[in-house]
């Protein structure tokens, strides 16, 4: 059983100049046409969601013109980033830890944060869930920067260093696509299928 899946990052945020774990601005009339630009023509048997508003909005109108069913899951939540959640991008890097996490980010965690480890353990359990559950049908996914390049870390086998931070330019609006293969055994087999960039800005947020 192949199950389709393409995750596409937010559009342009409120508050672009921070960085936005769980902190949670709404899009921006700029945001909101990426979104619908990058889908315009692309067809899904349901819808996927992070819970915050820069993600879930979008993906709730989409169902309802659509007609699809959604979900909203905390699993495509972006990672946490605690102490520094909601800080301008350029005074970060004068906070105590983040180069040294901006470096190994496997090997820190952002004070009071979410380590990388536990985000991608929640999202490959959330990828597991939809190819038992959606077998040969197209899942878009609305979620974050962070979400798309652990996964695209863990799929090009990476469980150390920065390649996935600062070696992938991820526009906002851009998709990642992929097949999930769920064998008889329930091991899941992924296969990358394409990296596309968003219509959108190249501002760097989270």
């Amino acid at each position: 059983m192949t199950t389709r899946l393409t995750l596409l990052r937010h559009g342009l945020p409120e508050q672009a100049d921070r960085l936005l774990g769980r902190t949670d601005p709404v899009l921006t009339t700029t945001g909101w046409q990426q979104l619908r630009e990058s889908v315009s023509e692309m067809a899904f048997d349901a819808i996927e969601s992070s819970p915050r508003q820069r993600c879930c909005q979008f993906a709730g109108q989409l169902a309802q013109q659509r007609k699809l069913p959604i979900r909203i899951d905390d699993a495509w939540a972006e990672l946490d980033f605690g102490q520094w959640d909601g800080v301008l991008l350029s005074e970060l890097w004068r906070l105590p830890g983040f180069i040294a996490y901006q470096d190994e980010p496997f090997d820190h965690t952002p004070p009071a944060g979410e380590s990388m480890a536990h985000l991608r353990q929640r999202v490959l359990t959330a990828m597991e869930r939809i190819a038992l559950t959606h077998p040969n049908q197209h899942l878009l996914v609305v979620t974050h920067s962070g979400v798309i390049r652990a996964l695209l870390g863990w799929l090009l086998g990476q469980h150390q260093g920065n390649a996935h931070l600062r070696r992938v330019r991820l526009d906002h609006a851009a998709q990642l696509s992929l097949e999930l293969y769920l064998d008889e055994h329930h091991t899941l087999w992924p296969r990358l299928c394409g990296l596309i960039p968003g219509p959108g800005t190249k501002e760097m947020s989270q």
